[in-house]
């Protein structure tokens, strides 16, 4: 055995050794237990719909089948934040994100009906979004836009299906789209006037499109002039785990990794302290996300990589 392959089998060990021990750690502490931990964890109680703002000119909709924490605290800071917000399909199954566009759809068409075209709409993402501040002066901030729809940007994953490139919308608005971090995306979070939202959907439900984020990457694309994009943060912040800070002015809204619920996971341990900040009434985290299955799993699965390799080390 050469000195390279007697390296690369020492680290591999390592590396299991650190696996196994986390998994030890998991199984007597019994922090892995996940599943099932929010049925029989008693949520807060919290208003499910608060429409009661007659000066607001924004409604926020967000959409949630299962009350969760997180969802709790999306909810929370709305109502802290004196926003008219309504839940959408609380006990129902959840369907896909196809579903959702439909619920949308639905949502809108009702929206119109019963509120009118004039107050805006805010579609944002129930388990990992909030809100960081007052709805005062969203409004305004919107129409400085100057379009009837205002879509959230962020950093994006490259090489990814659902990767949010607006490649053509940067062509059209002739902006460098190299200076710029936050340049793809997100349809975890949106703003605009009804009709034209319902135009949207409509347009991405009937293209057969499975993803909304999908959908409204090819939508901007083919139709540059009828969307803003908010690549300078002053309405949603899209935040990554590497972020120290969010931006110099707060925005009105926040969105993060959606396993930013993991105390344990460094990388997401800062998004959790930023998310308290904003938040009186605000949710702790819960545990490990790990079944006990795949502890048991990653345990067998350790002890025989570890064995194999000290076995080939001592036949060196």
């Amino acid at each position: 055995m050469t000195d390279f392959s007697t390296n690369l089998w020492i680290i591999i060990i390592i590396i299991f050794i650190v696996i196994f021990i986390m998994c030890i750690y998991f199984k007597l502490s019994k922090n892995y237990i996940f599943k099932n931990y929010e049925e029989i964890t008693k949520i807060k109680n919290i208003e499910t719909e608060k429409i009661n703002n007659i000066n607001s000119k924004i409604t926020v909709y967000t959409l949630g089948t299962h009350m969760k924490r997180s969802l709790y605290n999306n909810l929370s800071s709305l109502k802290q934040n004196n926003y008219n917000y309504k839940l959408l399909a609380l006990g129902e199954k959840w369907g896909g994100w196809r579903w959702r566009i439909e619920q949308y759809i639905k949502c809108l068409e009702d929206h119109i009906l019963n509120i009118g075209q004039d107050n805006v709409v805010v579609f944002i993402d129930g388990y990992d979004a909030f809100s960081c501040k007052d709805e005062k002066g969203l409004y305004e901030d919107f129409l400085k836009f100057n379009s009837n729809i205002v879509v959230g940007m962020e950093k994006g994953v490259k090489f990814t299906n659902i990767y949010g490139d607006i490649t053509n919308w940067w062509k059209y608005k002739n902006i460098k789209q190299h200076k710029y971090k936050h340049a793809t995306c997100n349809a975890g979070f949106i703003i605009g006037r009804p009709k034209q939202l319902l135009e949207l959907y409509n347009w991405i439900y009937e293209n057969k499109y499975d993803d909304d984020q999908i959908g409204l990457r090819n939508y901007i694309n083919k139709f540059p002039h009828k969307i803003e994009a908010d690549f300078e943060s002053k309405i949603i912040f899209n935040k990554i785990p590497v972020d120290n800070k969010i931006v110099t002015k707060t925005p009105y809204f926040m969105h993060f990794p959606g396993h930013v619920n993991n105390p344990r996971n460094i990388l997401f341990k800062n998004c959790e302290e930023e998310n308290k900040k904003y938040i009186k009434d605000y949710y702790s985290v819960y545990p490990i996300e790990m079944s006990n299955n795949n502890v048991d799993i990653f345990l067998i699965l350790s002890t025989i990589i570890i064995t194999t390799g000290f076995i080939a080390v001592l036949k060196k």
